[in-house]
């Protein structure tokens, strides 16, 4: 049986932080599937493994590998 890989991001301060993704070895993208700094999630948005995704001030963001 295998698992969702789930990667969390935590931005306590008060500016965006730069975030690196892991390498493509738990997956070739990463999908948003919690953000905390917009009213909806946009599954459809990936970012892609070993890229960097920008977190907005005081939020989180969950991000699952893509499995495709």
């Amino acid at each position: 049986m295998v698992d969702d890989t789930f990667y969390i991001l935590f931005n306590a301060h008060h500016e965006p932080i730069d975030f690196a993704l892991p390498a493509d070895e738990f997956g070739t993208a990463w999908v948003p599937v919690i953000y905390t700094a917009t009213e909806t999630d946009d599954a459809t948005e990936r970012h892609d493994a070993g890229g960097k995704v920008t977190v907005a001030a005081r939020s989180v963001m969950v991000l699952r590998a893509a499995t495709d």
